[in-house]
Parts: C-alpha cells; structure tokens; sequence
C-alpha cells in the first residue's frame, strides 16, 4: 500500500500537532504550576539613590518554605503593604504623638521578606512596645554603605528622632553586607528601567541596544505569564549585586574591611545622633554558614574561619565603642543543628521562627538596657 502525502499535508499535520502540544502545555501550567513572577514596580528616591517598592496595598508575594527541613518544599505567600514613602506598614498603622520613635533600618531581612508584618521584626517589636513607634526603614538589597543616608531621608520625610536605632548587618562574606559594598564601589547603584530595577551592568545595554531591550521585556512577560520559563530558567544573581570573597578573603583584607564597616556605622550613629548605647547592631547569621557546619566542605574552611574572625572582631570593637551589639549566629544555627528547626526560607531568608527568635533576642536586649515604659500585650 502506497501513501502519496503532499507538502501541505504535511504542513497541516504538523501545526495541528504544535497546536495540540501547545494546548496541553497550556493546561498544565495553569492547572498543575504556580511558579509566575510577580512584577513589581519601583519609586525612586531623588537625592538618595535608592529604589523602593512603589505604594502598594496587599500586595501578595510567594515563596518557597522548608516544611521538613531538606526534605519537603511548600509554597507560602505573604501580604506586603508599604507606605508613601516605600516604608513597609501593618494593615492597621496608628501613630502616636509622643516621640517615643524606635527606629529598624537594614536590608531584606529587617524589611521582612517572606512573613507577614505582624511575624517580623518591626511587627513583633509594635505587639510588645504598644507605647512607641516602631518604624522600618529598610530596603531591600542595600548595606551599610547606604544606612546613613536612608535614615537621614526618612527621619526628614518622618519628621521623626529616634530613641533607639536597630540596625542589621548581613554577616553573609557571598552576598551580604560587605560583598555588597564591594559592589557598589566597583560597579555603582542600582538603578531602574521603565521602573524595574536593574543592576549597572544590564541598565548599561538596555540603554545602548534595542535588542537587549527586548530581550528584556520579553524575558518579565513569559515570567509573568507562564511558570515554566521560571522553572526550566531560574533567574540569577547579577554579578554587580555583591561581589563574593570566597576565593579571595585573605587575612590581609580584614583590617581594611573592618575599617571600611566601622566608617559607615559611625555615620549611622551621626545621622542618628543618638550615643552608641542606644543603637542595637544585631548579626545577620548566614545560611550558607548553615549550609557548611552540616555538610562540611573541606574547600571552604578557611573561608568561613576567616569569615568568622573578621566578625567576631567587629563585635569586639563595637562593644568597645559602646553599642549594643547581639549576635545570634550560634543560637539561629543551634534552632537546625540541635532543634530540628529550618529557620531559613528556600532563599536564604528568615521564616517565622528566625523572625521571632532574633526579636526575642533584641526585646530582651531593649529590656536589659533601656527599661522602656510598655505595656506588653496579652498573649
């Protein structure tokens, strides 16, 4: 038996089938994936050179949580509401006219990325400080680098002083603090495009060519749209975020590290002008420190050694200087290592039970020194 089959037969065959596939695709995505970005805009701040998410309300972000620690992975979302001014805010915000102002500044972490506000920091202090206002100043992705000029913008925005200042620094030698100070003086600021924000390097071809441009634009719809360009094509860490030190911490940078740190929290405490005893420095423990007291790489252990000296001597020389400083490496470590409790989300970030174990630490700190009048609330 002989077939004769003619080209647009063929032709027919085959975008019939494409069509089908693409059908099916369709469907699974929708039906089965949940792995769509969400797009968010940003406001510039003129005269600070930084960026924060643009006013929002209820604003539902996803993440992924360690349920079983290593073992099972489950989605959770949380509401983001920020004010005017990019400054995160609870559902219900009620400003008293007392002066009595505690101000939190950092990065991600004290923003409180991946918990509602009422499980992070600023929101656990307001539960206990019922009396005071308690204030966040954080924005994501920045350092120290920037804290004096963030808090100087909003103390003036604000109209605000503070009575005590809490300030996170990010202990991470990969991505946090100093890697991205680093960064920052080699590369510059981050920027925005068409009001997302973009770091130096990739705003730099935008600009020059259309064809990145629509690289671009095309790459944020088929992540917004469809989760399997997220899920085949994760989205990386530009290299302009943080410059890493894993292959090139030596012992001879630490003292020029250590002075470029200790410059940029004095500033703080000028800005501030509040003594250091009445600012809070507290350590960002690192995951991927977690990550190598279980797993144990032989190749990175004069890195984190070296990581660790270069910190422990920074809370030495602070609490010479008079801040309070709290370090909760051992104890957020100690919560997997001794507890069988994964206080990270998948990205690094603190899930509810690294929120409250670094606020209790912080209270009993608040307590200890400065006896504040409070009314605590009930439990």
């Amino acid at each position: 038996m002989h077939f004769k089959f003619k080209l647009k037969d063929i032709i027919k065959v085959l975008f019939i089938n494409i069509i089908a596939l693409i059908t099916i695709v369709c469907v699974i995505d929708i039906i089965f994936l949940d792995n769509k970005m969400f797009i968010t805009r940003c406001q510039y701040h003129p005269g600070l050179d930084i960026y924060t998410i643009k006013d929002s309300n209820n604003l539902i972000f996803k993440y992924d949580f360690y349920k079983i620690p290593f073992k099972e992975v489950v989605k959770r979302s949380y509401t983001m509401i920020t004010d005017q001014d990019g400054c995160r805010i609870g559902s219900k915000i009620e400003i008293k006219q007392n002066n009595n102002n505690i101000v939190v500044i950092g990065d991600s972490f004290s923003f409180g990325c991946h918990a509602n506000y009422e499980n992070t920091i600023p929101g656990l202090l307001q539960k206990h400080y019922l009396e005071y206002n308690i204030w966040n100043f954080s924005v994501s992705g920045t350092s120290s680098y920037y804290y004096d000029k963030i808090l100087s913008y909003y103390m003036d925005k604000k109209q605000i002083t503070p009575k005590i200042l809490i300030v996170g620094l990010y202990v991470d030698m990969q991505i946090g603090d100093i890697p991205r100070i680093l960064a920052r003086k080699k590369f510059g600021s981050y920027k925005a495009f068409d009001s997302i924000l973009v770091g130096p390097s990739l705003l730099r071809h935008l600009k020059e060519s259309y064809f990145h441009r629509l690289l671009f634009n095309s790459e944020l719809y088929l992540r917004n749209k469809t989760s399997l360009i997220n899920i085949f094509f994760n989205r990386k860490q530009p290299p302009d975020f943080a410059i890493s030190l894993v292959d090139t911490l030596s012992q001879n940078m630490l003292s020029s590290l250590e002075n470029m740190l200790l410059l940029n929290i004095n500033n703080i405490r000028l800005i501030s002008n509040l003594s250091p005893e009445n600012i809070i420095i507290w350590f960002i423990p690192s995951n991927h420190e977690l990550y190598h007291k279980i797993y144990k790489y032989k190749d990175r252990d004069n890195f984190y050694n070296l990581s660790k000296d270069y910190w422990d001597n920074i809370k030495i020389i602070l609490k010479q200087k008079g801040y309070c400083v709290i370090d909760p490496r051992d104890i957020i470590d100690n919560l997997f290592i001794k507890e069988n409790i994964y206080p990270y989300t998948v990205d690094g970030h603190f899930n509810e039970n690294g929120f409250k174990c670094i606020t209790q630490m912080i209270i009993r700190e608040i307590d200890k020194h400065h006896h504040l009048k409070r009314e605590v609330s009930a439990r």
